[in-house]
């Protein structure tokens, strides 16, 4: 059993499903609501715990709120660990608002405007022992910078979660060993991207392309690994719970290419489900 710790974002995310996306001022009914955990983490937690692995949340949950009760209660409905690495007396669980319409398939999601937290405890490396592989989103930054060199002397393989360029991209790409990133992270720039991972020492790393599938690059080469076809009717939160997929199967297998491939299936098992966890019914 894969052995994996997510350090990064998690949400109180407010759903709503409608067919068609609104016009502006326009009123519309929604066919279905959710209201739980999210975040880019959390939800990559979730999906690699429900494959099987054993699973360790990091992140900020904050004080103590409504959101955090439901949060908190949806991570041990999934029996996942969790380490709140706030000591923010007044850091509260960010809020984010989606709309996600069936018949495109597309969403609108609003962020909550408050920066990660800052205070934030110190890593004890012992925390590591036991860790197969480590996940990063580019959240919980302040975390991550305080505990660059535990970090840094782990001695399994760290994938990195990045959607965006951030101001502080680089520090997460100088840790991670294999990077898997969103076409936005580098626009789409395969050259650039590869030139990073040359800069950092970097054999192997992925870039998801959408429905045109993963490009993958490793130590024999590179190619594109064709997604899945789907009649997909929501795409929240794919690419986390493809990441979640990502990190199970090579924690088990220490296969960069088939893990790739079989996360690809899962996440394209997710689209074709609403939410973020409906599809789960399809592996209980």
């Amino acid at each position: 059993m894969g052995n994996c710790v997510f350090i990064g974002r998690s949400t109180i995310d407010l759903m709503s499903f409608v067919e068609v996306m609104p016009d502006p001022d326009q009123k519309v009914n929604a066919i279905a609501d959710f209201i739980g955990g999210g975040g880019s983490a959390l939800n990559a937690a979730i999906a690699c715990n429900s494959l099987g692995s054993d699973v360790h949340l990091w992140t900020c949950l904050g004080k103590e709120h409504l959101y955090k009760s439901i949060v908190t209660a949806e991570l041990n409905e999934h029996e996942i660990s969790v380490v709140d690495l706030s000591l923010d007396d007044e850091y509260q669980l960010p809020l984010s608002n989606i709309i996600s319409a069936k018949q495109t398939a597309s969403r609108l999601i609003v962020n909550a405007s408050q920066p990660d937290c800052e205070k934030v405890m110190s890593l004890d490396p012992k925390w590591l022992d036991n860790a197969k592989l480590v996940l990063l989103d580019q959240y919980e930054h302040p975390f991550v910078s305080a505990n660059v060199q535990a970090l840094a002397e782990f001695t399994g393989d760290i994938v990195l979660d990045a959607g965006t360029w951030k101001s502080h991209s680089e520090q997460f790409l100088s840790l991670c060993t294999i990077p898997i990133v969103s076409e936005e992270f580098t626009n789409g720039d395969k050259d650039k991207m590869q030139a990073l991972c040359d800069q950092y020492g970097i054999k192997k790393w992925a870039m998801t392309l959408g429905d045109k599938g993963v490009f993958y690059s490793d130590e024999s080469g590179s190619g594109v690994i064709p997604a899945p076809k789907v009649d997909a009717i929501d795409t929240l939160g794919a690419g986390d719970i493809f990441h979640g997929a990502f990190c199970h199967y090579y924690s088990e297998s220490q296969d960069f290419r088939d893990s790739l491939k079989k996360a690809s299936h899962i996440a394209a098992l997710s689209c074709t489900e609403l939410g973020t966890r409906s599809w789960l019914k399809h592996i209980r």
